[in-house]
């Protein structure tokens, strides 16, 4: 399982992309979380690459979005992974 710590100011699909470089191309058989506690703002952008970056393209098995505080993030979230597809495989909790 891979955790990632979301930066405080997350305002690009190339943020995003930063986050991720450290991680495999191939996350079939791994979880990911995302420790959002010092997460201040987030875009729709940067959600929107996450899920498919991380749930998509690197077929992660979860996606665990932990400790937001940003309801709004939280919904971008939610939304996106429903339009990628993937909803039943992302969580976000507070």
């Amino acid at each position: 399982m891979a955790t990632l710590e979301a930066p405080s100011l997350a305002g690009s699909r190339d943020r995003a992309q930063e986050l991720l470089a450290e991680l495999p191309s191939d996350l079939s058989n791994s979880e990911v979380i995302l420790d959002c506690h010092g997460l201040l703002a987030a875009t729709v952008s940067f959600a929107d690459e996450l899920v498919q970056e991380v749930l998509v393209r690197r077929k992660a098995q979860a996606l665990h979005a932990v400790r937001v505080t940003d309801q709004e993030f939280a919904d971008y979230l939610v939304r996106r992974a429903d339009v990628h597809g993937v909803s039943d495989r992302l969580t976000v909790s507070s």
